[in-house]
C-alpha cells in the first residue's frame, strides 16, 4: 500500500471511531477534506475485513493498546486459538491488521505496546491546534512560550490524551512542555491534522489561536476619533490558513480576510533582535458581530488575550461613538513600551 493510501485509510478509521459514521457520511467528509478516495474502498475497509498490513506510529498509538488487551482476553478466553485466530478476532473488532508475531509475543507475555498511547477526543483537537502554532518537533515535540496557563492547558490537554502527566518547567521568562510524539508528528506532517480539526474545530481553533493568534485594538484621538478591534491570527503555512478560514466561516459563520502580512527575505526586530523572514499571512476578523462571534463561540485559553478580547466587546456593545469607546478603553489601558 503506497503512503497516500495508507493515510486515507487511517482518515476512514479515526472518523468510524470517532463518530460511528456510515460510509457515505465518512466519504462526503474525506472529500472535504481533501482526502481522494473512493467509496468502494471504504466499504472495503470497513465492512469487508480487508485491513491494510501497513502499520503507521499514528495507528500503534490509537489502537495497540486496546488491541493488546483484546488479544489477552481472547486467549484467556480461547486457550486454544492460535495466534492467527486471535488477529482474525481483532480485526473484525478494530479494524486494524497486527502480525502474528507481534500477537505471539503479547500473549506469551514477552512483549507489550510500548508507544505512548493516543486517545482521540476533543483535547486531541486542542493539542493538534497547539502543534500547528509554537510547537516545534524534530526528535521530540517542545512548546516553549511566555504564558505560563498556555503551557498548563496544552499539558493538560496532553494529559487527556496520552493519559500522562507532563510538567512545564520555567526557563527564564518562558515555560516549556516536552514530548516524544512520534504520533503527533507524523499526524502534522501526513495532513490527517485535518480530520481532528474537522471533528474538534472549536479546540482546535482554541489552539491554534493561542499560540499565533492575538487581539488588537487601535485608538486613535488625532484628527478624528476611531477605535478598531480584530482577532488576528499570522503564520507561515498558507493552507493552513486556508483551511481556517473555511472552517471560521462554514462551523460558525465567521468572516475574515487572508493577506500576505510579510514577503521572504524582509527583515524584522522582535525584541532587539533582528530575523530574516519567509512569507508570512494573516487572517484577520474585522467586523463587529464576527468577533462577537469568535469570542462566544471560540475564545482563546490564554487568560489575557480572552480578557482583553473581552474588555473590548463590552467597550463596543456599551458605548455607541468612537470618542465615548476611546475613552472608556483609557480608563482600563495605557501603552507602556509598544504594548
Amino acid at each position: 500500500m503506497n503512503k497516500d493510501n495508507l493515510v486515507s485509510f487511517e482518515a476512514t478509521l479515526i472518523l468510524r471511531w470517532a463518530t460511528g459514521w456510515g460510509c457515505r457520511r465518512i466519504k462526503k467528509t474525506l472529500d472535504e477534506l481533501g482526502f481522494s478516495i473512493p467509496l468502494s474502498r471504504i466499504r472495503h475497509y470497513l465492512y469487508d475485513n480487508n485491513a491494510p498490513k501497513a502499520i503507521s506510529p499514528l495507528i500503534k498509538s490509537i489502537f495497540y493498546h486496546d488491541a493488546y488487551k483484546l488479544a489477552l482476553k481472547l486467549k484467556e478466553e480461547n486457550p486454544d486459538w492460535g495466534c492467527k485466530k486471535i488477529r482474525k478476532e481483532i480485526k473484525k473488532k478494530l479494524g486494524i491488521w497486527i502480525s502474528a508475531n507481534t500477537i505471539y509475543f503479547w500473549v506469551s507475555g514477552r512483549s507489550k505496546p510500548n508507544i505512548t498511547p493516543l486517545k482521540v477526543c476533543p483535547e486531541l483537537g486542542y493539542v493538534i491546534g497547539a502543534l500547528m502554532s509554537d510547537c516545534t518537533w524534530s526528535s521530540d515535540v517542545k512548546l516553549r512560550v511566555k504564558d505560563e496557563d498556555f503551557a498548563k492547558e496544552f499539558a493538560h490537554a496532553l494529559k487527556e490524551v496520552t493519559g500522562k502527566e507532563y510538567k512545564v518547567k520555567g526557563e527564564n521568562e518562558y515555560y516549556k512542555v516536552r514530548l516524544h510524539g512520534s504520533s503527533l508528528r507524523y499526524m502534522i506532517e501526513s495532513g490527517l491534522w485535518k480530520v481532528i480539526a474537522s471533528l474538534y474545530s472549536k479546540e482546535f481553533l482554541q489552539g491554534l489561536y493561542d499560540g499565533d493568534g492575538g487581539v488588537g485594538v487601535g485608538v486613535r484621538t488625532r484628527i478624528m476619533f476611531r477605535f478598531q478591534v480584530v482577532v488576528k491570527l499570522t503564520n507561515s503555512n498558507i493552507e493552513l490558513l486556508t483551511f481556517v478560514k473555511k472552517m471560521l466561516l462554514e462551523k460558525f459563520g465567521i468572516q475574515c480576510s487572508l493577506r500576505l502580512q510579510h514577503k521572504r527575505g524582509e527583515k524584522y526586530v522582535i525584541r532587539g533582535q533582528e530575523y530574516m523572514l519567509k512569507n508570512c499571512w494573516t487572517l484577520t476578523i474585522e467586523k463587529q458581530r464576527d468577533i462577537i462571534k469568535f469570542y462566544e463561540l471560540i475564545g482563546f485559553r490564554i487568560q489575557r488575550k480572552q480578557r482583553y478580547l473581552r474588555d473590548a466587546i463590552e467597550i463596543m456593545r456599551e458605548y455607541k461613538s468612537n470618542k465615548e469607546r476611546v475613552k472608556a478603553w483609557k480608563e482600563r489601558y495605557i501603552k507602556k513600551n509598544s504594548r
